[in-house]
C-alpha cells in the first residue's frame, strides 16, 4: 500500500457533483448519487471507466435537499442498498459484474450497430 492517489473517473463525478459514492467489495463497481438529479443512482465500471447503468429512486421527499441519504453494496457486491430522505430503503439485485456487463450490452447493442464498421467500439459487446 503506497497511499498514492488513484485517478479513476477523472472529471466524470465532478460533472455530476456527486453527493454520495460507494465502491463494491471487489473494487470493480462504483455507485454514485448526483446532487443535480437527486433521485438517480449511477453505476460505473471502474476497470473500463464507463457508465454501466442508471437506477431511478422513486421514493423522494420533495421538500428534502437530498433525496438519497445513503448508498452501499452488500458484502458480496450482488445488491445495492439505497436509503432515502423519507426513511425508506430500496434494494437492487445487481448480480455479478458479468451479469451487469451483459445487461449493459443488451441496452447498447442497437446503438453500437449504428457505428462505422471501422470504429473499435462497435464490437464491445460482440461476445
Amino acid at each position: 500500500m503506497t497511499g498514492e492517489q488513484q485517478d479513476i473517473l477523472s472529471g466524470e463525478l465532478k460533472r455530476e457533483s456527486s453527493d454520495s459514492i460507494a465502491i463494491s467489495p471487489d473494487g470493480s463497481l462504483l455507485a454514485s448519487v448526483s446532487t443535480v438529479s437527486k433521485n438517480i443512482i449511477k453505476l460505473w465500471d471502474l476497470q473500463n471507466r464507463n457508465l454501466l447503468m442508471e437506477f431511478k429512486y422513486n421514493e423522494c421527499n420533495t421538500q428534502a435537499n437530498q433525496c438519497i441519504t445513503s448508498i452501499n453494496f452488500s458484502p458480496d457486491g450482488s445488491t445495492l442498498a439505497v436509503i432515502g430522505s423519507n426513511g425508506s430503503a430500496k434494494f437492487w439485485q445487481l448480480g455479478s459484474f458479468d451479469d451487469l456487463f451483459i445487461k449493459g450490452c443488451d441496452r447498447m447493442r442497437d446503438y453500437l450497430a449504428t457505428l462505422d464498421e471501422n470504429n473499435s467500439d462497435r464490437h464491445l459487446c460482440d461476445n
